[in-house]
């Protein structure tokens, strides 16, 4: 992911794992270009995990030894409270 802030190939850039590059144009001002795309890897990171508790395999399991957390992923034993972010229906 980089910002360009030149006068021409202005926008943001993001690289595929192919090698091609994808341009997002701009929808922010310029001096908030490098924030944005900093913000916008974070997402992408983000949507790149696959927690435990989105695989196939763990939502077919009725009783679970080790709960992971269906809103943020966090792995926890005991209780039906996740100790992360509180989110209380991890059945």
């Amino acid at each position: 992911m980089s910002a360009k802030n030149g006068l021409l190939n202005r926008g943001i850039y993001i690289s595929q794992k192919n090698g091609a590059k994808t341009r997002l144009h701009y929808v922010v001002d310029n001096g908030e270009a490098m924030a944005f795309s900093e913000c916008l890897a974070k997402f992408i990171d983000y949507l790149k995990e696959k927690p435990e508790s989105r695989s196939i395999p763990y939502l077919a399991k009725e009783q679970h030894e080790v709960i992971c957390c269906l809103r943020c992923g966090y792995v926890y034993k005991g209780g039906n409270v996740c100790p992360k972010c509180g989110y209380k229906i991890n059945n």
